[in-house]
């Protein structure tokens, strides 16, 4: 049992333990303190009362939808001499695709959640599609915002003075970036864009993807990307509240709270928002914008989907 300050910290942390088939959240006598309890599937198999981990009674089967693009990727992790604010000694992720002579490749900063799952099946969706991701590995602080936005200047700039920093960064577009994060992240990436937006000639940062967390997009201008399910979080309100001309809302059937990895059945949308966004492929504007049946909002079931675009909207 451990003590946790809020039920996405709980789901967080049942989703990177390999052993863990579910996960109760139950308030102490107190009323305050909240206790976390994660169960093996035996245990969650006979007891009622828990949400499995991704927050689905009957969850799409593994390993979810096919990667968007034709890379395969590699995982990777390097420090910056500095770290982040979230943590000075913390090493930053990175994702890539092995075809590196391919590139460049624009470059998208994650924000991890509360329990500080990076989301794999997620990131190596998006990154076959073309993308270099990096993510900063922190604990959880008021200045996960800044660390999000400034793993892109802060990367940019050490590997300008050490060329040994990573090698996938050689092969980095600097000019063509996105910003994105689940529950925790996505929540601080909202900060993120915003002080993105407030330098776009340092930043760069083309669109933004928030998954599963935030509830205030106001203010935010670049075409946005909102994922929802089970537990809130990114939901029909957040959408509302973006000024984005470009905006796409999307809860698929039943999704809960973990869908990037226990479903996974927006990953590869995602991967093809920036892919529209930020790499500018037209068969990506065609998945997201067009009216075809492998169009994001014809290609599966949705409890909600709307996409929109000056001039029109298409609603599900």
């Amino acid at each position: 049992m451990k003590i946790v300050s809020s039920q996405d910290e709980c789901c967080d942390i049942c989703s990177n333990d390999d052993k863990c088939a579910a996960w109760n959240l139950n308030l102490a006598k107190d009323e305050k303190t909240m206790h976390c309890s994660l169960k093996n599937e035996s245990v969650a198999g006979k007891r009622g009362g828990s949400c499995l981990a991704n927050g689905m009674i009957n969850p799409p089967p593994s390993p979810g939808p096919p990667p968007a693009g034709p890379y395969a990727v590699a995982v990777g992790s390097f420090k910056l001499p500095n770290g982040y604010y979230c943590g000075a000694d913390a090493p930053t992720d990175i994702w890539y695709p092995t075809l590196l002579d391919k590139g460049p490749f624009p470059i998208l900063s994650f924000g991890h959640g509360a329990g500080g799952s990076m989301l794999q099946p997620l990131q190596k969706n998006v990154a076959s599609l073309g993308f270099i991701i990096v993510a900063p590995k922190t604990g959880c602080c008021n200045n996960h915002g800044d660390d999000i936005v400034h793993s892109l200047d802060w990367t940019r700039g050490n590997f300008s003075q050490n060329a040994t920093l990573h090698k996938a960064l050689a092969h980095v577009d600097w000019t063509r970036a996105g910003i994105f994060g689940h529950s925790f992240g996505s929540a601080w990436a909202t900060d993120a864009v915003r002080k993105a937006q407030k330098q776009p000639d340092v930043f760069n940062v083309k669109a933004a993807l928030f998954s599963h967390g935030g509830h205030d997009a106001s203010g935010i201008t670049v075409p946005s990307m909102f994922t929802s399910g089970r537990g809130g979080g990114a939901d029909q309100g957040m959408f509302d509240s973006s000024p984005a001309k470009y905006k796409v809302f999307a809860v698929a059937k039943g999704a809960g709270h973990m869908e990037p990895i226990q479903g996974g059945r927006m990953n590869p949308y995602d991967a093809h928002f920036f892919g529209c966004h930020v790499a500018e492929l037209k068969s990506s504007c065609d998945v997201i914008y067009g009216n075809g049946n492998n169009s994001i909002c014809k290609a599966q079931a949705y409890d909600a989907c709307q996409v929109v675009q000056p001039n029109s909207t298409v609603l599900i």
